[in-house]
């Protein structure tokens, strides 16, 4: 492994919401608890080991404690916070500020003022990138790196913010910008839902619409957008829905913040049952350090360490079986496409020793597998593009969920094949296939996920991959899980991370309450000394909105979004 990030060991302490710098502040930090001597459940899929996590363990007080769980109660051991008074623009500021010396163009918090605008309006502005307006694209300069990530939280305008909504949120914020000196920048991202509100035209509708839809203390991280902006930036794509366009939103922000060189997309039914800032960390180090060569081949498998052996043995056996060559070197040609991406070191990868890319922070991190569209035999979206002269051979890449982190270089070049030629394809293929027609690093990181009820293991091991890494001579896995999802895809209910699964609620409900004496604990959960502790994991979705996962069989009763 190369040495960490080297600015982590410059990170200027920052003080959080109780005024205090978080690394002298017992109240404001999570302490995971002791039962570290104890067996840790082996994952369904993916590595401890690789990712080099943490393997804590936390009840739910020891996780959102310093965050407001609990406070009401006498026996809260933690000082109390006037959750009022607290403002998380600010506070990432001070801390941004703290760390100028490390960080000298960090974005600033500006107490809610927009920076959206509509495509036709004058471009005067000097925090605007030339990028807006020109139709030619090229990667950034190494010699303008921010060394920072935002954190860009997808929600919308009805939502409503639970206390949960609040532990959860204010986590994110002090897990990452504050405890790492800055390095991170946590923004709400708030889909707009009353097309008639005019909060691009009338800053008065903008504000009001800011207050009623965002708490007091999140509102100055908040950002609003409606439809009337992508259809404003991208009018030739003409489909705005995020359940064909999620990316859009996620793009404009990236032009309009470029303050940034990453930027990671979450959704506020997102859950981290460990150190955020900890986990995004070790996730950005592993995908730094993976080369590029057989990365589209290790993205396809969901690594299952009961069949793989460790990290490096399925390293290792994916080359055996390529004997050293890899089905994506630098860009793949579409026609349609002027690849930004470097070149190859040299012509042949097997003449490549898997040193390409090492050290090389990746632009798309995929938290999930990467399938090859073509092979999906019911894929809901299936045919869905347009602007491409390959017609049904465009070669498209997809990746669930649509969660992950991008940078601005990917970010910006997808804007510009949509703003400026009109090109489309569905969600979740849009970041995976312009990193791969571009040239561009991608990481598939080996996510612990769990599953409960629990099938086979043999059987998971072939509803996800398809059978044995010797199946496959082009080494891309090709589980049935995965290609016949809409038929198959209750083999991946019950699993910790997926688009729709029941297990963060059936884990979530005991774990918030303590619930002890439930008689259905998921075996994920550890009941210890009259606790119940949850691993280290991230965990979606976990709804206190809207809609909610059901297990087969049940009835479907809950409230509509």
């Amino acid at each position: 492994m190369l040495d960490p990030h080297p600015f982590r060991s410059q990170r200027v302490p920052c003080r959080g919401p109780r005024g205090k710098l978080m690394s002298e502040s017992y109240d404001d930090q999570i302490h995971p608890s002791h039962y570290r001597n104890l067996t840790y459940p082996p994952p369904l899929s993916g590595s401890y080991e690789a990712l080099d996590l943490d393997k804590s363990w936390l009840t739910a007080a020891e996780r959102y404690g310093p965050y407001g769980l609990g406070e009401e109660e006498e026996n809260y051991t933690r000082s109390r916070v006037d959750w009022s008074t607290v403002n998380w623009a600010d506070l990432q500021n001070a801390c941004a500020e703290s760390n100028h010396e490390r960080l000298p163009d960090a974005y600033a918090f500006d107490h809610g003022r927009p920076r959206f605008a509509y495509r036709n309006r004058s471009w005067k502005e000097k925090w605007l990138p030339s990028s807006l307006t020109s139709p030619k694209i090229n990667l950034r300069p190494e010699t303008e790196k921010y060394h920072r990530s935002a954190i860009v939280i997808r929600t919308w305008s009805t939502y409503k913010y639970t206390p949960e909504d609040m532990w959860n949120l204010r986590s994110l914020v002090a897990e990452t910008a504050l405890a790492t000196g800055g390095e991170y920048a946590v923004f709400l991202l708030v889909d707009v839902k009353d097309q008639e509100a005019g909060i691009f035209t009338d800053p008065e509708a903008y504000d009001r619409v800011l207050r009623e839809a965002v708490p007091p203390e999140l509102q100055d991280i908040a950002v609003l957008f409606d439809d009337s902006l992508l259809d404003s930036w991208y009018p030739d794509v003409v489909e705005h829905l995020a359940i064909m366009q999620i990316m859009q939103p996620f793009q404009i922000f990236a032009q309009f913040y470029p303050e940034f060189d990453h930027y990671w997309q979450l959704e506020v039914d997102s859950r981290f049952l460990g150190h955020t800032g900890n986990m995004l960390d070790k996730l950005s180090d592993f995908a730094r350090n993976e080369p590029r060569k057989q990365a589209r081949e290790r993205a396809s498998w969901a690594y299952m360490a009961d069949y793989h052996g460790s990290y490096d043995d399925f390293f290792n056996a994916i080359d055996n079986v390529l004997d050293g060559d890899s089905s994506v070197w630098g860009p793949i040609d579409i026609r349609d496409i002027d690849p930004i991406g470097p070149e190859p070191p040299v012509d042949d990868p097997r003449e490549d020793h898997f040193s390409w890319g090492v050290g090389e922070d990746a632009d798309l991190i995929l938290l999930n597998t990467m399938e090859d569209a073509s092979r999906d035999e019911d894929w809901l979206f299936k045919g869905w593009q347009h602007g491409f002269s390959m017609g049904t051979k465009l070669p498209i890449f997809v990746s669930v969920v649509a969660q992950g982190r991008a940078s601005w270089n990917l970010l910006n070049a997808v804007h510009h094949a949509q703003a400026h030629a009109g090109m489309r394809i569905p969600s979740e293929a849009t970041l995976p296939s312009f990193a791969l027609w571009h040239g561009l690093k991608i990481s598939g990181v080996p996510l612990p996920v769990y599953q409960w009820p629990a099938r086979e293991r043999h059987e998971m091991e072939f509803a996800l991959n398809g059978g044995g890494l010797d199946a496959f001579p082009d080494g891309i896995a090709n589980g049935p899980a995965r290609y016949r999802g809409s038929s198959m895809g209750f083999f991946t209910n019950g699993m910790t991370w997926q688009w729709w699964t029941t297990l963060p609620e059936d884990l979530a409900n005991p774990w918030y309450i303590n619930e002890v004496d439930n008689p259905i604990l998921p075996d994920v959960l550890l009941n210890e000394g009259g606790h119940l502790y949850a691993p280290n994991i991230i965990i979606h979705p976990r709804k206190t909105n809207g809609k909610k996962p059901k297990h087969y069989g049940q009835e479907d009763d809950s409230e509509e979004e």
